[in-house]
């Protein structure tokens, strides 16, 4: 490398760190060799807006706020694309109401199953249907 120009400051960065407080900040640079000779500035980081983790970051820095898994499993029997998202909306909102979570955090996954592969008593949902329809029509 070579010299650096008259006036001009090195910047070294020591790295991302993350503390509970400020007294746990002022011993973690108060540690540092030759700390006494520095000129540190500390910046908290803010979540970017566009950061695709930001809940899921904050909530590894809030362990103590669960955030909450719906997982849904319906028959492919024709759900609509607007029915889907009603159901999600619909229990995203049941959980802001009763429990208080913030929609941002709660993730609703709806499992589409074909009748072939779900059974009921011994026989798959396509038999029953088939069962059922052959009742219905004289």
């Amino acid at each position: 490398m070579g010299a650096s120009a008259p006036g001009a400051e090195i910047c070294r960065i020591l790295g991302l760190r993350q503390a509970g407080s400020n007294a746990e900040i002022a011993g973690i640079i108060d540690a540092l060799p030759l700390c006494p000779w520095m000129t540190i500035e500390t910046i908290p980081l803010t979540p970017h807006p566009n950061d695709p983790m930001g809940p899921l970051r904050t909530w590894h820095m809030n362990k103590e706020r669960a955030m909450p898994f719906i997982s849904i499993r319906i028959t492919r029997e024709g759900a609509t694309a607007q029915q889907k998202a009603q159901i999600i909306r619909e229990v995203t909102e049941t959980l802001e109401r009763v429990l208080h979570k913030p929609p941002e955090w709660t993730h609703v996954v709806i499992e589409e199953i074909d009748t072939d592969n779900w059974g009921v008593g011994g026989r798959t949902i396509t038999e029953i249907r088939k069962s059922q329809r052959e009742h219905d029509d004289p």
